[in-house]
């Protein structure tokens, strides 16, 4: 029993600080060759992993009209990988400016 109650006591904060937290994060999305990407001080990867981000693609390409130009946007996601893993994606009202 003591060595059930240790294992737990030490396995349950590695796991607390395992996990991936999620920031809010402005800057800019842009996509290129059917790729996603964000960029702020730098660009990353951006994978849409809510299913309220399903078609991505056509959401972009009715915001403007060629591919590349930057939408000013506000996400919730986590890195993982080299990856922005986004949650949340919110246009700002100047949007494509």
């Amino acid at each position: 029993m003591i060595r059930i109650l240790l294992s737990l006591f030490l396995m349950v904060p590695s796991l607390l600080f395992c996990q991936e937290k999620a920031d809010t994060l402005e800057g800019w999305w842009t996509m290129n060759l059917e790729l996603h990407y964000f960029e702020d001080q730098e660009m990353l990867e951006m994978e849409f992993v809510s299913d309220d981000l399903y078609d991505m693609d056509i959401i972009y390409k009715e915001l403007v009209p060629e591919q590349g130009i930057p939408v000013q946007v506000i996400i919730v996601a986590e890195l993982r990988d080299e990856k922005l893993r986004v949650t949340q994606l919110d246009v700002l009202p100047q949007g494509c400016d």
